[in-house]
Order: C-alpha cells, then sequence, then structure tokens
C-alpha cells in the first residue's frame, strides 16, 4: 500500500468547535426518551402528499397547505417582539410553527410532506439540522427533529 496523505500519528487533544455545547445539548434532547425518537422521512405506503407553502416579511407571514381536503391558507402579523428578528428566522418559525400544528393536529398522519420555500438559509439550515450564525435557526430546526 501507498502511505501516500498519510499524516501520521493522530494528536492526543484537539480543540473542540465552538458549537460543541450546543450540539450536546441538542444532543441530549433528542437522546432523552426512555426510548429512540422515532422520526419517519418517507412514509411507507402514503396515498397521500400534503403540500405546505409560506412566507415570511417584515410586518407578516402566511402559510397555505394543499391537500386531500383542499386549500387552507392562514395569515398573520409578528408581535412587536417578533418583528426585530430576522427575515431567515421569521420565515423558519413561520414555517416550523405550521408544521407542529399540522402534526399535534393529525393532518401529517400517515401523510407525506413537502415544504416550499423561497428561503435558501431555512432550507440549508434544515438540511445541516444547524446554522452556523444563527443560535435561533439552530433551535427553531431542533424543534423540527424532536
Amino acid at each position: 500500500g501507498s502511505s501516500k496523505g498519510v499524516r501520521g500519528e493522530p494528536p492526543e487533544t484537539v480543540k473542540a468547535a465552538r458549537r460543541l455545547e450546543g450540539d450536546l445539548l441538542a444532543l441530549s434532547e433528542l437522546t432523552a426518551g426512555e426510548e429512540p425518537a422515532l422520526q419517519v422521512c418517507r412514509v411507507k405506503g402514503a396515498l397521500s402528499a400534503v403540500y405546505l407553502m409560506g412566507d415570511a416579511s417584515g410586518k407578516g407571514f402566511g402559510s397555505g397547505i394543499w391537500d386531500a381536503d383542499g386549500l387552507a391558507y392562514a395569515a398573520g402579523s409578528w408581535e412587536n417582539d417578533c418583528s426585530n428578528e430576522s427575515s431567515n428566522w421569521r420565515e423558519a418559525e413561520n414555517l416550523t410553527k405550521r408544521i407542529e400544528e399540522m402534526g399535534g393536529e393529525g393532518r401529517l398522519d400517515d401523510m407525506e410532506l413537502f415544504v416550499f420555500t423561497d428561503n435558501s438559509t431555512y432550507e440549508g439550515t434544515f438540511y445541516k439540522g444547524y446554522s452556523k450564525t444563527s443560535k435561533k435557526l439552530t433551535a427553531i430546526i431542533l424543534r423540527l427533529r424532536k
């Protein structure tokens, strides 16, 4: 075998990444139950899908749900304490809150959910599981992972 690219022995210690503490807290939350959490990513045998579209702006937010029952739209205005949050936070909070509501109502049981957003930061944070720059965005995504 070739030793090309081998750097030698690994160091005895390494410097922890800045986000280590937050990652450990998230891991603790995700593994807190008696049994491992189950999160179905792709429903087997699902005959129906739910489509969620949402957007948020400086003063308001809205979302539309399209499923077998038709189209339902909800809109509102941000409370004063939310209006100072970033547009990325507002977009993430709007969609996540709607997903949580639908899950609590049982509307996502045995359904496949498709979420549509024009916010690439929310999408990227969802797929990575964290935001490099915003603890608040990371906390929102953690709510979806629980």
